[in-house]
């Protein structure tokens, strides 16, 4: 059983993965849509940031969440902040 903290914290990062997934879904957008070139070199990136969907979705949509949900989110959290902030600066 999970405390109601760490299921405040799993639900913040979950939605945090959910939104900025946006704008990963654009970029992944553009990167198809393009020529073959650098893009395909960030669409790995953009998928690894899909694939985390699956669990912080779940984590909306189950009433009991394990440690291998919660500790998912958090680094799909930290990892889509790592590349959203790579990304928009220079």
């Amino acid at each position: 059983m999970i405390d109601k903290r760490v299921m405040i914290i799993n639900r913040v990062c979950a939605g945090f993965v959910i939104a900025l997934n946006l704008f990963f879904a654009y970029g992944t957008f553009k990167i198809i849509s393009s020529e073959v070139g650098l893009g395909i070199l960030l669409l790995p990136i953009t998928l690894t940031s899909h694939v985390l969907l699956v669990p912080a979705i779940a984590s909306f949509v189950k009433k009991e969440v394990n440690w291998l949900v919660f500790f998912t989110n958090c680094f799909g959290a930290a990892w889509t902040l790592f590349w959203i902030v790579k990304f928009l600066t220079r």
